[in-house]
């Protein structure tokens, strides 16, 4: 496996690139305090989409703290709710739970809202604080 790595190095240094750090040693993470953070607020279905995407490709690796702010602990696709009203349709097996999307994903989730949307909140929710 050294040896891949280092005719890989050797391939870039010969095509006038600098040989990536990370062939030479373990790949370490930077500090989590240099980390970029992401907030996404809302889970709907586009926003469910993107936090997903960024968790799986920038929460996972340690390159971005990925953070999802909503109100509701799960998600539903909107366009079911015609047979939950009709009752053809259990909701408890179509509804995405967001702290297991988080855990699947790579990035955070956190219950709450702010003071201009409590009132929406199920349960008015405390403010939520991102640290």
């Amino acid at each position: 496996m050294a040896q891949v790595l280092d005719r890989q190095a050797d391939l870039e240094q010969d095509r006038g690139r600098p040989a990536r750090a990370r062939l030479k040693g373990p790949r370490t993470n930077p500090p989590a305090e240099t980390l970029h953070r992401i907030v996404v607020v809302g889970g709907g279905a586009a926003c469910l989409e993107l936090v997903t995407r960024l968790g799986n490709q920038l929460g996972r690796r340690g390159r971005a703290h990925v953070a999802l702010v909503e109100c509701a602990r799960t998600h539903l696709w909107k366009p079911l709710l015609h047979e939950v009203a009709a009752g053809s349709l259990d909701p408890g097996e179509y509804e995405v739970n967001y702290f297991a999307q988080a855990h699947w994903h790579g990035f955070h989730y956190h219950f709450g809202c702010d003071d201009r949307t409590r009132s929406r909140c199920q349960g008015g929710a405390p403010r939520c604080q991102l640290r």
